[in-house]
């Protein structure tokens, strides 16, 4: 339930009306770059069309995240900013070779028709839906159809290189559903090392980032913070937070802007658009930024030695 408690003092309306301020500037910026793609012709490929749903899938968070942050849901917004560096790490991979950027963009989709395939295949063994523990009824049509579909979307002439390497380098067979390649992610196909998320953020030296970010608010997704919500009061007795203001607000801040501006840069260049985020406004954007979060941190600092306060004295 969105958190209706209005804002506690002045400062705090400020520094928070000013942080949607600047993602809405990011995401009018983007939504131009994204009205200039399809308005001028320019999905003549599979590839192109792919990069696009990438890119509105990314303007899609960042207008979530703008929603959650209005209604003060700090933590959800950046759980949103978390989805958005998988998006950011797939930006940086598919771009990281010019001569591969097609084949990598169609390794995506590639990747999500093998694990497709596998699940249904799964299913219509087993020909119990969704899974013999939960329910005993048949499925009420034949799925094979849309199995010889996938089958051959798979092993289609745009495809052919990928299905090719899948079955040199994985020894890859769709109809054996024990194969191992739909446990690993579409970035394996070019390189076995990078079985995984934290394997693509080192190969790119992004570590830091992995652990400091992404592991984080992972961590809030899956519930392993759930006691932060309570703390103890003068008494000594337990309840229940009523604050809304954000543990840290400068790290994701400043992580989400440089992923949105590199997502923007690797998308203008691809279709040949002008980034509306030219060197005068990216400057003016850089600096504003700076300015929220010195703010932040001095109001969280402070906010936090309100709180000591209250408890100790």
């Amino acid at each position: 339930m969105l958190s209706k408690k209005p804002y506690s003092n002045k400062s705090y309306a400020k520094i928070t009306n000013e942080t949607v301020s600047l993602f809405n500037d990011l995401l009018h910026c983007g939504k131009i770059l994204l009205k200039q793609a399809t308005k001028e012709d320019k999905l003549n490929t599979d590839a192109d069309k792919i990069l696009l749903l990438w890119f509105n899938e990314t303007l899609n968070i960042l207008q979530g995240t703008i929603v959650l942050f209005q209604k003060q849901q700090f933590n959800n917004s950046l759980i949103l900013c978390r989805t958005l560096m998988e998006n950011y790490m797939n930006f940086l991979f598919a771009f990281e070779k010019e001569d591969e950027v097609q084949e990598r963009l169609l390794a995506c989709r590639f990747f999500e028709l093998i694990k497709e395939l596998h699940e249904l295949s799964r299913t219509d063994k087993n020909n119990i839906y969704p899974s013999k523990n939960l329910n005993k009824q048949r499925l009420p049509f034949d799925i094979t159809p849309i199995i010889d579909g996938i089958k051959e979307q798979i092993c289609s002439e745009t495809y052919a290189n990928l299905y090719n390497k899948a079955i040199s380098d994985f020894d890859y067979d769709f109809d054996n559903l024990k194969n191992n390649l739909v446990k690993r992610k579409w970035y394996t196909l070019f390189d076995k090392t990078l079985y995984s998320f934290r394997e693509l953020c080192k190969h790119f030296n992004q570590e830091d980032e992995y652990i400091a970010f992404y592991s984080k608010y992972s961590k809030k997704i899956h519930a392993n913070d759930s006691l932060n919500g309570f703390c103890i009061n003068a008494d000594g007795r337990i309840e229940l937070k009523t604050s809304t203001y954000p543990e840290d607000m400068s790290t994701p801040l400043y992580h989400l802007v440089s992923m949105i501006t590199t997502i923007y840069k690797h998308f203008s260049k691809y279709f040949s658009l002008k980034n509306n985020l030219d060197t005068d406004k990216y400057k003016r954007l850089s600096e504003k930024l700076s300015d929220l979060l010195t703010d932040w941190d001095k109001f969280i600092y402070n906010m936090e030695c309100q709180q000591k306060n209250y408890l100790f004295n």
